[in-house]
C-alpha cells in the first residue's frame, strides 16, 4: 500500500499543479485514494500523512470546498503538532492555511 499511496500522491501533485486545467477532479481523487491507502496501512498519523492532508486541503480550498478542507487541515495540524511541536515550519504553513479557510 505504501507504494500505491506514493503513486497517488505523485499523480495528485502533477494534476493539481496544472493551473490551466478547469477540472481538477483527477487530482482530488488521487489525494482521496492516497489517504485511503495510508489509512489502510495504519500509518495515518505520521509526517507524510500530515503533508498529504495539508496538500489535499489546499487543493480543496482552491476548488471552493472549504468544509472538507477545514476537516483535513485540522487533522494535519493535530498530527504535525504532536510530531514536531508548534515551532515546526509545516505547522506554521498549516496554521496560515487554516486562517484563510
Amino acid at each position: 500500500y505504501q507504494g500505491v499511496c506514493n503513486v497517488y500522491v505523485a499523480i495528485g501533485q502533477m494534476k493539481s499543479s496544472d493551473m490551466n486545467s478547469p477540472d481538477r477532479s483527477a487530482a482530488l481523487e488521487s489525494y482521496e485514494s492516497a489517504l485511503k491507502a495510508r489509512r489502510q496501512i495504519a500509518i495515518a498519523h505520521d509526517g507524510e500523512s500530515a503533508l498529504l492532508l495539508y496538500e489535499y486541503s489546499t487543493l480543496l480550498c482552491q476548488e471552493g470546498n472549504f468544509d472538507a478542507a477545514s476537516t483535513h487541515i485540522e487533522e494535519a495540524l493535530k498530527i504535525q503538532k504532536r510530531l514536531s511541536g508548534l515551532k515546526d515550519p509545516l505547522v506554521a504553513k498549516i496554521l496560515l492555511t487554516k486562517a484563510r479557510i
